[in-house]
């Protein structure tokens, strides 16, 4: 897990490189924090006996409003996500760099996210595909250092992330089911 270690420590460096390795393995790592901080709010709600769910006039979502345990377990979720999203603005900026493009390339694409999703396209197919380039104005291709070996930690990444989803759904659905109401 030398990529994220990698993340933390460049939390506040916007210059430099991110091979698609050091971009993917925290971001899949980050999500999977996620997911399964999430669950755990559903569980806690479960345990507690709330409900989060609702149905009114066909619109389906979830909110933590009346259920104390609920609000109190999701803290530790959105305190994550701020983090996530400190670290991850760095981050970004260093892939795209990596791929050679600009930080506000990136801010456009993160711009589209919010405006109409369209932005996520951008930052898939930039993070994922592009590869690194040769040596530009950000540094030397951090590809010719080799520091990483093997693809464990992506392994893990992947399986990690897997194993938060189906956890939190888990979760989900069983909240769910403390009201059979919702689905009339």
């Amino acid at each position: 897990m030398k990529e994220y270690g990698k993340m933390i420590k460049n939390a506040f460096n916007y210059t430099g490189r991110a091979r698609r390795r050091e971009y993917w393995v925290p971001s899949l790592l980050n999500s999977a924090i996620s997911c399964s901080l999430m669950g755990i709010m559903f569980l806690v709600a479960t345990i507690a006996g709330d409900c989060l769910w609702y149905n009114m006039n066909g619109s389906f979502g979830y909110a933590t409003t009346g259920s104390t345990a609920a609000t109190i377990a999701y803290v530790p979720s959105a305190l994550f996500s701020i983090f996530a999203f400190v670290v991850g603005l760095s981050l970004g900026v260093r892939r795209f760099h990596d791929a050679g493009f600009k930080a506000w390339v990136y801010a456009l694409c993160y711009v589209g996210i919010c405006c109409c999703g369209l932005g996520a396209i951008g930052i898939l197919v930039i993070g994922g595909c592009f590869d690194s380039k040769p040596d530009n104005e950000w540094g030397p291709n951090p590809k010719t250092m080799n520091e990483y070996n093997g693809s464990g930690s992506i392994i893990l990444g992947v399986v990690l992330y897997v194993v938060a989803i189906i956890f939190q759904i888990i979760c989900m659905v069983s909240n769910m089911m403390l009201d059979p109401t919702l689905f009339y």
